[in-house]
């Protein structure tokens, strides 16, 4: 839950960016330089929510991708409250609106799932979802995030007809026409945010603890579980107590000796070097799998993308000026008709490494040729298969190389 958005009266809207990522854009960690984004902070509190999705074109990656709130990127425990990131968000990507999934433009529904007795995700017509709408998405939770992105092939004509697309993508509240399961909880304002603690830790717990109720975990057969196990760490009632004799700078190094075990154990290996976290998107019990996506990505399932990295051990790779990195492909990466694949690099926060040539990443609408200078993609594409490379270096490249 983004506290800029509640200060900000911007629940329940599209807030959108229609310009293509640069090294200042801080907006979303590790985001790709040829989407455009648009996000939502959703509270279900009090109504529900209708999406417009516009018609796009086909052969084009979109996605509305759905999540709960519960995922906490933390700072060190002293670190002063007015410096901390106090953003619950980028849980369970419990639903995908989009190109992948084959779901049409038009209009959906957000609801609480439980208000209609359905279980969490996307629900077609029919049924306790009115015919009047493309389908209804049913939240685990009373609050959550939705993201927005459509792929940008050139930054020419492209770009104005994305931004256009993006333009015409919004997000209103509309009046239930049922009564609640229960009392659901009060609209979240400003108040939720005052008065919290002044280190990060404390304040985080402090703001899981209000919002706790209102967002129960998206398995119901854990619930009993989680409860449990918040009141042991002191939250219950909308309140944070630390129990007597917990240590938070201690609990945050354990906290952290976990995410640095389980990102050894909890990857899949993909061949040279190259891995991904398991499991992506949904996490169900697996909080720690959960904490860790957070550090790397805002990760949609599987089924939306791959995210590959290399050592991922040693994730933070360097550059002396003498050195550089050679990236190898032995052939072009296979992708759907709406799909792509990139390679961009970040700096230690997961945002744009600025450079004199404004290059942050190389994929398929990259200028790529292949070593005899034929190119790889593109109208004058070659059709013999061969590797080509991308280079990597902390100087200017060689001519020959540039924007290969």
């Amino acid at each position: 839950m983004s506290e800029r958005f509640v200060l900000g009266g911007a629940l329940n809207s599209l807030q959108s960016n229609y310009q293509l990522t640069t090294p200042q854009t801080e907006t979303v960690v590790k985001p790709n330089e040829d989407t455009i984004y648009a996000e939502a902070i959703y509270d279900l509190s009090q109504q529900n929510v209708e999406i417009h999705v516009p018609v796009v074109d086909t052969d084009r990656y979109w996605n509305f991708a759905l999540f709960d709130p519960y995922a906490q990127a933390l700072s060190k425990p002293d670190r002063p409250k007015h410096h901390a990131n106090i953003s619950l968000r980028y849980g369970e990507n419990y639903a995908n609106i989009g190109s992948v999934t084959k779901k049409t433009p038009g209009t959906y529904l957000l609801r609480r799932a439980v208000d209609v007795n359905e279980p969490p995700g996307i629900q077609a017509p029919g049924g306790s979802c009115a015919n009047t709408y493309n389908g209804c998405i049913n939240s685990p939770t009373t609050d959550g995030t939705m993201l927005e992105r459509i792929l940008v092939r050139d930054n020419g004509s492209d770009l104005t007809y994305v931004q256009d697309l993006i333009h015409k993508s919004s997000v209103e509240t509309v009046k239930r026409d049922y009564s609640c399961r229960d009392a659901a909880a009060e609209p979240l304002t400003n108040a939720t945010f005052l008065g919290l603690p002044n280190n990060t830790v404390s304040a985080t717990l402090e703001l899981l603890a209000r919002l706790a109720h209102r967002n129960p975990p998206i398995d119901t057969n854990i619930t009993v579980f989680v409860n449990s196990q918040l009141r042991a760490a002191g939250i219950s009632n909308g309140h944070y107590r630390k129990p007597r004799g917990v240590n938070l700078t201690q609990a945050y190094a354990d906290f952290n000796a976990s995410i640095a075990h389980y990102q050894e154990v909890g990857v899949e290996q993909l061949g040279n070097g190259w891995a991904k976290y398991v499991p992506q998107g949904l996490y169900g019990p697996n909080y720690i799998a959960r904490a860790n996506a957070v550090s790397y990505y805002l990760a949609n399932t599987a089924d939306q993308a791959l995210y590959p990295q290399y050592e991922i051990s040693e994730p933070d790779l360097s550059l002396s000026d003498s050195h550089a990195y050679m990236y190898t492909f032995s052939s072009k990466p296979p992708v759907e008709s709406d799909g792509f694949w990139s390679v961009t690099m970040y700096n230690s926060s997961g945002f744009f490494v600025e450079n004199s040539e404004n290059k942050y990443e190389v994929g398929d609408r990259s200028n790529i040729t292949y070593p005899d200078g034929q190119q790889v993609y593109g109208p004058n594409a070659s059709t013999v298969i061969q590797p080509f490379q991308v280079l990597v270096q902390n100087a200017t490249p060689p001519a020959n190389w540039t924007a290969k």
